[in-house]
């Protein structure tokens, strides 16, 4: 029997492959890797806790980070896209800066994490922009409005919680800090639970 080929249509037998081959990304190249990624309230203090995912077995240890400061109050924790979630974390330590020069306090968590939320949602709206491809969990603490915790998707939707999870498995995290009802352990016992999901 004859058999065509795929690409030149030919019978018998072709030089070419009879399948496409997909090309590889070179070794490096930004890939979107999905760390579980948690944050929870608890009754003295927050926790951020993050995946960690090993990229390559030839990269070097502590270089893919995923919590990052923002300032003396409010911490950040990204998953998705590296490249994205730095280039948010540089625009929310922008945003806290200018909000200190010009009113003289540190600024609210709330008020952070609406912002960020319209720079995400901003990259979708806009058909010259491309959107960011991360999901980021904010935590703040502060004397006027004590612990707060946001979560911003990628469309830029921004929620407070008492604790959320984010990332490949967001659902079973849930399931996990349900059960755990973190505003009645304090971040020591919190920490250790953590740990285990």
């Amino acid at each position: 029997t004859t058999t065509t080929c795929t690409r030149c249509l030919r019978k018998a037998k072709c030089t070419k492959s009879s399948t496409p081959t997909r090309p590889q990304k070179p070794p490096g190249t930004s890939r979107l890797i999905l760390s579980t990624i948690i944050g929870i309230i608890c009754k003295d203090g927050l926790l951020l806790g993050a995946e960690k995912t090993v990229v390559s077995e030839l990269s070097i240890a502590g270089t893919d980070h995923r919590i990052y400061s923002i300032n003396k109050h409010i911490g950040m924790v990204v998953t998705g896209l590296i490249p994205d979630g730095r280039a948010l974390v540089w625009s929310a330590r922008s945003e806290s800066n200018s909000y200190y020069e010009f009113h003289g306090i540190p600024i609210p968590g709330k008020v952070l994490a609406d912002r960020v939320a319209a720079v995400i949602h901003q990259h979708t709206m806009q058909s010259w922009y491309r959107p960011y491809g991360v999901v980021v969990i904010i935590a703040s603490h502060d004397e006027f409005n004590g612990s707060a915790l946001h979560m911003i998707d990628a469309s830029g939707q921004c929620y407070g919680y008492f604790g959320c999870a984010a990332g490949k498995e967001r659902q079973m995290a849930r399931n996990e800090i349900e059960k755990l009802s973190p505003k009645d352990h304090s971040c020591k016992e919190a920490a250790f639970e953590l740990a285990k999901m």
